[in-house]
């Protein structure tokens, strides 16, 4: 108890000696603390005043600020808006239109692919031939350039001088014109049945093909007397007689696609049905089953009951 009482008195005159220094400090510092605030009181006043004057339209043009912002937004987002729902439209009705796009062109390619037979491409195949060969008749298949090794590096910007420019059927007198309509006569008999002429549309292809090989080759490299008027004359095949090589490549082809065509005109197209007796929908007797078609009372493809059992029963 004494020494507890000891330590109080202790810490109470430590806490009074404490006081009375803090007190004299305070005393001490007083002149300085005044003197400061003198020194700092009129540029605080003047800040305060620019405060003042400034900091309240200041206030008011950031208010002004972020209602125009507001606006501006609210603008924005209407007007996006607007052009998003344009764009969705958009967007749904071209999704549209490329839907029936789409489905018209799935008819269409599944319709083709029930028309567009082998025979019907070869017989497409060989009028095209046919056409082309006829055309390359009255066009220049060959001609004579004067001056060829100069032009050799300028084939873009000039070209050398021809002369003795002469067509396809002048060189054979015109005896591919025949061979061409006949080609597309016997091609269109083979169509419809009759596959020996499609090996004649063949044959009229190579007939062709060795007349443009043995008449008009020779005769359109023949540089004739040109060589001798002029320095640097030379013979040069034209378009004409290599479209001509072509169409009958293109005769042979196709006469050989008709002749060697599977015996069915169709083989892509859906087998035909026909309706049964009363009404009923089946299949015709070429898809039928032998069992079915043998059975009494069945009908052929005609129409008749084959069979007609004793008790004169229907099928």
């Amino acid at each position: 108890m004494i020494a507890a009482r000891a330590l109080g008195s202790r810490l109470r005159a430590a806490s009074r000696r404490g006081l009375r220094a803090a007190r004299g400090l305070a005393r001490k510092s007083a002149p300085f603390a005044r003197f400061a605030w003198r020194l700092a009181k009129p540029p605080l006043r003047r800040i305060g005043r620019l405060l003042k004057r400034v900091g309240r339209p200041l206030a008011k043009g950031m208010l002004r600020l972020a209602a125009l912002g507001e606006r501006l937004v609210k603008w924005l987002v209407r007007r996006l808006r607007a052009a998003a729902a344009i764009a969705l439209r958009a967007t749904a009705a071209l999704d549209r239109r490329l839907r029936r796009v789409a489905a018209l062109l799935t008819r269409a390619a599944r319709r083709a692919w029930r028309e567009v037979t082998l025979p019907r491409a070869a017989l497409a195949l060989v009028l095209a031939s046919a056409a082309v060969l006829l055309a390359t008749q009255f066009l220049d298949y060959r001609a004579i350039e004067i001056g060829q090794p100069g032009y050799a590096g300028l084939p873009s910007i000039a070209e050398p001088p021809r002369i003795e420019a002469r067509t396809a059927g002048e060189a054979h007198a015109y005896a591919m014109i025949p061979v061409a309509l006949l080609a597309a006569a016997f091609g269109a008999l083979a169509l419809r049945g009759r596959r020996r002429t499609g090996a004649a549309v063949a044959l009229l292809g190579l007939l062709a093909l060795a007349i443009a090989l043995a008449i008009d080759l020779p005769a359109g490299l023949d540089e004739g007397t040109a060589s001798i008027r002029f320095a640097g004359a030379s013979a040069t095949l034209l378009t004409a007689f290599y479209a001509q090589l072509a169409a009958c490549c293109g005769l042979m082809l196709g006469g050989l696609l008709l002749y060697r065509r599977p015996r069915t005109t169709n083989d892509n197209a859906r087998k035909p049905y026909w309706l049964g007796p009363f009404g009923r929908y089946r299949p015709s007797a070429s898809r039928r089953s032998p069992a079915a078609s043998s059975r009494p009372g069945s009908r052929s493809p005609g129409g008749r009951p084959s069979s007609t059992p004793a008790g004169g029963g229907r099928s």
